[in-house]
């Protein structure tokens, strides 16, 4: 594939995402991008792995409970 057709292609797909984010919303992308990864993956595809969530603790530090076991290293 050339360089420009290869941009041209990318082009079309993230500007497809923007179309179904203003019309449809955040979710929809998500919901989207899944079923293509998932889909990626079951074909072969080596997609990246990232370990990062989207989890943001929402308890405050002087809030949370005490740790119930040993925290020391064995």
């Amino acid at each position: 594939m050339t360089e420009s057709k290869d941009d041209s292609e990318r082009g079309e797909w993230l500007d497809a995402l923007d179309s179904v984010e203003a019309f449809e919303g955040l979710e929809r992308v998500d919901e989207l991008l899944d079923a293509v990864v998932t889909s990626a993956r079951r074909k072969g595809a080596k997609l990246p792995f990232a370990a990062n969530t989207a989890y943001v603790n929402t308890i405050p530090w002087d809030r949370q409970p005490e740790h119930p076991g040993d925290r020391r290293w064995r």
